[in-house]
């Protein structure tokens, strides 16, 4: 259902602040971009938000969060397909 109601934009991060009420991202959209919802939603509207970070040619750019996470996951998966791991988890 989030992915039926959603708009897609392209922003740039021009702003970050930390304050003791959270961090404030500021992002730049170009007008023609910009949803018509967002802007007549009252201040305080609440939203979910997914963002990739894309390069010049418009392609994702996985972040190193993401990157650790697929090894850390390769790892795993490599493990469990050990027999000597699988021993070695076995016993109590």
């Amino acid at each position: 259902m989030v992915r039926e109601n959603a708009d897609a934009f392209e922003a740039v991060k021009v702003g970050f602040r930390h304050t003791k009420d959270g961090m404030f991202l500021t992002l730049c959209i170009h007008p023609s971009d910009a949803p018509h919802d967002v802007i007549v939603d009252l201040i305080g509207s609440r939203y979910m938000v997914a963002l990739v970070r894309v390069n010049d040619q418009g392609e994702p750019v996985p972040g190193a969060d993401m990157a650790e996470g697929r090894r850390a996951l390769a790892i795993a998966q490599t493990l469990c397909r050990s027999p000597r791991f699988r021993r070695f988890m076995s016993k109590e």
